[in-house]
């Protein structure tokens, strides 16, 4: 993306960011992300910020769709630490 700058025509950037409309009638997600992980949370932040008057009626349903959201997941820290040793291996980031 091209953003003004009081200094420059424009400066690069790059990343994803939600713009809205001051009024929460209009918002798009522009730019770019490396991979759809932060899709969930940038949609939510618009929810907020577009219909904060509906949040407390759509809860459940989030918490239904994402229930990590608002309770922590179990994590089985021995399976983690076993993936994360053999991708270290395999792209030789670790001994």
């Amino acid at each position: 993306m091209v953003k003004p700058d009081p200094d420059r025509v424009g400066v690069l950037t790059f990343g994803t960011e939600l713009v809205t409309g001051a009024d929460g009638t209009i918002a798009g997600l522009l730019g770019a992300s490396p991979g759809a992980s932060t899709a969930p949370a940038i949609m939510l932040d618009l929810l907020a910020r577009c219909f904060p008057e509906e949040q407390s009626r759509w809860e459940p349903m989030l918490h239904k769709m994402m229930p990590a959201r608002t309770a922590p997941v179990g994590i089985d820290q021995q399976a983690v630490d076993h993936n994360l040793a053999r991708t270290g291996r395999v792209l030789g980031l670790a001994r």
